[in-house]
C-alpha cells in the first residue's frame, strides 16, 4: 500500500503537489523548496543552543538574533516571530495595548481574528466601515480624513486597528493615520498580514517604522517562508517585555523551530537573489494588469485614485464582463493549469511572489487574455456598501450566552453568536451580538455565501 493510501490528508497534499497548475494563491514559496532547507531535519525544541521563543533574553541566542536581523530588514525598533499566524499576533499586540473593557475601533476591513480578540480580551468594538471600490467592490483602504471625523464623533477608544494592504492589495496612508491617532492619543495596530513582502522591494518600511505602534506580518502569505509563520514588528513604545509575554499566552509552549528558521532563511534570501527576483515578478505583474486594463472586457485593481497598491497582487473583476469570478477560477484552472488565490461573485485574486517563474506568469496573461475571448457580457450587479449595524451585546457577551442553531435565511431579527465572514479574505460581516437584518443578507447572497447554512444566534428565552 502507498503511504498516501492510508493517510488520506497527506494524499490530497501529495496529489495537489503533483499537479502541473501554477500556484498564485499562498503559501509564498509556492511549494518551491529552497535549497538547503529541510523542515523535518531543523524540527528540534528548546535546547541549549536553539534558544527559547519565550524567554526575555534581549540580544542573546540565535533567536534573538534572527529577529534583530528581521527588524533592520523591516526598518522597525523590534520584531518578534510568531508560529502561529498572524491571527497570534494581532492577540498578542491588542493584550499589549489594551485592557479588559476598554473600547476600541476597529476598521470593518479587519480580519476576523479581531473580532475573536475581543470576545478573548473583553473589548467593545466601533467600526469604522470602509467604501467599497466601483466596479470591484472590495475595501478601498482607510482615510485618515474618515478616521479623524469617527474619532471626533465618538468616546476615544484605546486603539484603531486597521488593514493595509488589504487582501486586494490597497495600501492606505500609515503615516498620516498615525499621525491622527496620536493627534487623539489612540495606540495604532496595523494588520499588513499581506505585506511582508513590501520592505524588501519597496521604498516603503513595516507599518511599525511608519508610525504604527505594533504591526503583524503574515511571512508564510508572500515570502519563501512555512505556513503560520509571522511577525510582530513593534516601533518600541510597547514594552517589549509585555509582547512576549502576550505570545506565550495566545502561542503553544512548543513553537516550531522549524517555522521560525524558514523566518529567518527567508529573510535571507530576499537580501540576496529574492529580492530581484521579486521585482521581476512584480514588473510582470504589472503589466498583466495593464494588458487585462488596456483589452478593456475585464478591469484590474491597477491602484488608480488610491494612495497605493502592491503591485504583487493581481486582482482581476471579471464580472465587469459578465463572468463571475468563480466560474472564471474554474475555467483557469481546469483548461489553462491556473490555481487563484481566491474568487468571489466578481473577482479572481492572484498572488504573484518571487517565486513565480517567467513563464507562469506568462501563462497566467494567457490565460486571462483566452478567457476575455470567450466572455464579454453586461456587468454583473454588485452591492455597493458593506452592512452596518448596531451591537444589541459585546461580543464575548454574545459568545458566551446560550445559542442555538438556525438556518442563516431564516434568523432575520436574531442576535448572531458567531462571526459570519467571507473566506477568504475573512472579513466579517456579521459579528457575534450584532442583529441579523435584510441588508446583511442581502450582501451574503450578493457575494455567494450560503444563507440556507446553519449558524449560532442567542436562544430565545422561554
Amino acid at each position: 500500500m502507498k503511504m498516501e493510501d492510508g493517510a488520506p490528508l497527506y494524499g490530497a497534499l501529495k496529489s495537489r503537489a503533483e499537479r502541473s497548475a501554477a500556484r498564485f494563491h499562498m503559501p509564498g514559496h509556492k511549494g518551491k523548496v529552497p535549497g538547503g532547507f529541510d523542515a523535518f531535519a531543523l524540527d528540534f525544541t528548546e535546547l541549549e543552543d536553539t534558544g527559547n521563543l519565550y524567554l526575555d533574553s534581549d540580544g542573546e541566542g540565535p533567536i534573538r538574533q534572527a529577529e534583530q536581523s528581521f527588524a533592520r530588514a523591516c526598518g522597525a525598533r523590534h520584531s518578534f516571530f510568531l508560529t502561529g499566524g498572524s491571527t497570534m499576533g494581532m492577540h498578542a499586540a491588542l493584550a499589549s495595548v489594551c485592557r479588559p473593557g476598554d473600547r476600541v475601533l476597529l476598521d470593518r476591513a479587519c480580519h476576523r481574528c479581531v473580532i475573536s480578540a475581543c470576545v478573548l480580551l473583553d473589548l467593545r468594538p466601533e467600526y469604522l466601515y470602509p467604501e467599497l471600490l466601483p466596479v470591484f467592490g472590495v475595501p478601498a483602504g482607510v482615510s485618515s480624513a474618515a478616521l479623524e471625523e469617527k474619532l471626533k464623533s465618538i468616546a476615544l477608544p484605546k486603539a484603531f486597528v486597521m488593514t493595509s494592504p488589504t487582501y486586494c492589495g490597497v495600501l492606505s496612508d500609515i503615516s498620516a493615520i498615525s499621525h491622527i491617532c496620536g493627534k487623539y492619543g489612540v495606540s495604532l495596530i496595523v494588520d499588513e498580514a499581506h505585506g511582508a513582502h513590501l520592505p524588501f522591494i519597496t521604498q516603503r518600511p513595516c507599518a511599525a517604522a511608519l508610525g504604527a505602534d505594533i504591526s503583524v506580518m503574515s511571512a508564510h502569505k508572500t515570502l519563501p517562508a512555512l505556513g503560520q509563520s509571522a511577525v510582530i514588528n513593534s516601533s518600541g513604545r510597547i514594552n517589549s517585555s509585555q509582547i512576549r509575554r502576550n505570545m506565550a499566552i495566545f502561542g503553544t509552549s512548543s513553537p516550531s523551530y522549524a517555522i521560525m528558521a524558514s523566518l529567518d532563511f527567508a529573510r535571507l534570501s530576499m537580501e540576496c537573489r529574492g529580492r530581484e527576483l521579486y521585482k521581476q515578478a512584480a514588473a510582470a505583474a504589472r503589466r498583466i494588469t495593464d494588458g487585462v486594463n488596456r483589452r478593456g472586457v475585464f478591469r484590474a485593481l491597477d491602484g488608480s485614485g488610491l494612495f497605493g497598491k502592491d503591485d504583487c497582487r493581481v486582482c482581476v473583476c471579471t464580472g465587469a464582463g459578465g463572468l463571475s469570478g468563480r466560474r472564471a477560477a474554474e475555467i483557469l484552472e481546469n483548461e489553462h493549469g491556473i490555481a487563484c488565490e481566491m474568487a468571489d461573485e466578481r473577482n479572481v485574486v492572484f498572488i504573484v511572489t518571487g517565486n513565480d517563474t517567467p513563464e507562469e506568469l506568462s501563462a497566467l496573461d494567457a490565460a486571462l487574455e483566452a478567457l476575455e475571448s470567450l466572455f464579454a457580457g453586461e456587468s454583473l450587479e454588485f452591492e455597493t456598501r458593506v452592512p452596518q449595524t448596531d451591537a444589541e451585546m459585546t461580543p464575548r457577551e454574545a459568545f458566551f450566552s446560550e445559542i442555538e442553531e438556525a438556518e442563516l435565511a431564516s434568523s432575520l431579527g436574531r442576535i448572531s453568536g458567531q462571526i459570519i465572514a467571507l473566506f477568504p479574505p475573512g472579513i466579517p460581516i456579521i459579528a457575534p451580538g450584532e442583529r441579523i437584518d435584510e441588508k446583511m443578507l442581502s450582501f451574503l447572497k450578493t457575494m455567494g455565501y450560503n444563507v440556507k447554512s446553519n449558524i449560532q444566534v442567542i436562544k430565545k428565552p422561554l
